[in-house]
């Protein structure tokens, strides 16, 4: 794990290259020959597969880094050896599911995808990169946020436009009223008017049945 921190620097800090060269050198010999490692005296999935992490990290391909082959065997060779049948992972050879085991064979997996795809490394510790990753997102919301703002303001006028338009439309059909000569409100020009108007007789459109 403290290769696997100090990867980022691996390439530009002479110190760093020093120290993490003297530990590849230890590494290399602590590897067994069906390409696995040991830790607290027994050889398991999970010892493995930070090595495989750290070297993928680093940018030291282990199929072909003759340090970290074995009798034919790599480090990946050694993790596929603790594979279930089921997929997991188990922590010690003929054991079965583990789920630490398991969640660090996937990740060093990951780890090795990724360098041979010419990928950035499983872990970015680099406080430098992810303070410029964050300001770039903050900058990004915040030119949406401005957009946002841009064109609410240009469509409001055409919303104020709209709602006078409707307010003028419904005073141009609302009825208007005269008051007659006994005082009744009728709307203007109504049919009933009409025909009280066009009466012959000037009765007013009624007849006296007395």
């Amino acid at each position: 794990m403290t290769l696997q921190s100090l990867a980022p620097y691996y390439r530009t800090n002479n110190t760093v290259r020093t120290a993490v060269d003297r530990a590849l050198t230890l590494l290399s010999g602590y590897q067994q020959a069906d390409g696995g490692f040991y830790s607290m005296g027994k050889e398991n999935c999970e010892s493995a597969a930070q090595v495989l992490t750290a070297l993928s990290d680093l940018g030291i391909e282990q199929n072909t880094d003759s340090r970290f082959i074995k009798n034919g065997n790599t480090v990946l060779d050694n993790i596929v050896s603790y594979r279930n049948a089921d997929g997991s992972f188990c922590h010690l050879a003929g054991d079965g599911a583990n789920e630490t085991a398991t969640m660090q064979a996937f990740y060093a997996m990951t780890a090795y995808v990724r360098h041979c795809r010419g990928k950035s490394p499983l872990y970015v510790l680099d406080a430098r990169r992810s303070a410029s990753s964050n300001t770039e997102n903050s900058r990004g919301n915040t030119q949406a946020q401005t957009e946002q703002r841009s064109q609410n303001q240009t469509y409001q006028p055409q919303n104020q436009q709209d709602q006078t338009d409707r307010q003028d439309h419904q005073s141009q059909n609302t009825p208007h009223y005269d008051d007659d000569q006994n005082g009744a409100e009728t709307p203007d020009d109504t049919p009933a008017q009409d025909d009280c108007d066009n009466d012959d007789d000037g009765s007013g459109g009624y007849e006296d049945n007395a």
